[in-house]
Order: C-alpha cells, then sequence, then structure tokens
C-alpha cells in the first residue's frame, strides 16, 4: 500500500513540475496563438469542419491496447499518467488479492478481487470512452477561438433561427 501511495506522490509532483505555472505565461492575441498551436498541413477549413482532427477508431484502439496510449495520440499527457496509473493500481489490487485467496483458500479475498475486477473493467471502458470523446475534441478551444476571433469591431450576439434543405 505504500508502495502505491509513493508511486501517486511521484506521479503528482512530477505532474507539478512539468506544468507551467500561470503567472510565467504570457498573454498573447488569438491570431498570435494560431501559427503556434496550428502545425503546417492544417488549414483553418478542416479546423473548423465537423470531421474530427485525431482518429476517434485510432484513439480507442490505443487505449484498448495500453491504458493511456490513447490520451497521449490526444495530447492530453496528465490524463493519460492519471488513466495508465489507476488501471495499473487496479490490476495490482487484482493480482494481489487473487494470490492470496490461492494460497490460503479464504473467499474474502476471492470476493475482494472479484471487486477489483469490477473496479479495473469500469475503469478501462472509461480510459476508452475518455480517449474517443478527446478525439472528437481534439483542438476544439482553438476551433472556437478561431470561430469567435474579433476584428475590432464589437459583436453583439444575435438570437437567430436557420432553416436549411438539400435537394
Amino acid at each position: 500500500m505504500r508502495i502505491i501511495a509513493a508511486f501517486f506522490c511521484l506521479c503528482l509532483v512530477g505532474n507539478l513540475m512539468v506544468t507551467p505555472s500561470a503567472q510565467a505565461q504570457e498573454i498573447r492575441p488569438v491570431r498570435a496563438e494560431l501559427s503556434e498551436f496550428l502545425p503546417a498541413p492544417i488549414d483553418t477549413n478542416r479546423l473548423l469542419s465537423d470531421q474530427p482532427l485525431k482518429s476517434p477508431t485510432g484513439a480507442v484502439l490505443r487505449s484498448a491496447v495500453l491504458p493511456g496510449w490513447g490520451q497521449v495520440y490526444n495530447e492530453q499527457y496528465w490524463k493519460a499518467g492519471l488513466a495508465f496509473s489507476v488501471n495499473a493500481t487496479l490490476g495490482f489490487f487484482i493480482y494481489r488479492y487473487h494470490h492470496l485467496y490461492r494460497t490460503t483458500g479464504n473467499k474474502d479475498y476471492q470476493n475482494k478481487r472479484n471487486q477489483y475486477t469490477w473496479y479495473f473493467a469500469l475503469g478501462y471502458a472509461l480510459t476508452m470512452l475518455d480517449a474517443y470523446v478527446d478525439a472528437y475534441l481534439y483542438k476544439f478551444d482553438l476551433a472556437m477561438s478561431l470561430a469567435q476571433a474579433s476584428d475590432g469591431r464589437e459583436k453583439r450576439w444575435v438570437p437567430m433561427l436557420a432553416l436549411s434543405w438539400r435537394f
């Protein structure tokens, strides 16, 4: 149990050391940020289209092979560490209680093993679901800032109803 707690503390400290502080970030206009976030092959038409920039199926399959790999594919690194840590911890508990059950034959260990197996299955499924959703929402915040980029005039919100038909 102490090993798991130490591992979580190391992950947390490592994440805090890598994350830049809010004071160190400078405020820049939206248009200056576009060149920083958009790689050369992605054009604004593709960014604002309904087609995802990352493959949701690819993200789910990566996450199914190794929990957290789909989050790395979607560039959500802190989620990848969290997903891998949670699934590895639950897998460790399954192994531990299975070993204790096999050596002692105590039914309490079998029940604990089964309980952690259900937790692992839930965590595994949520990891794949998160990878799928993140693939669809990849660069969504950039697309919204591009869509609402100000041209110097004040914008006012006007309620509107739009209908379209295809023939």
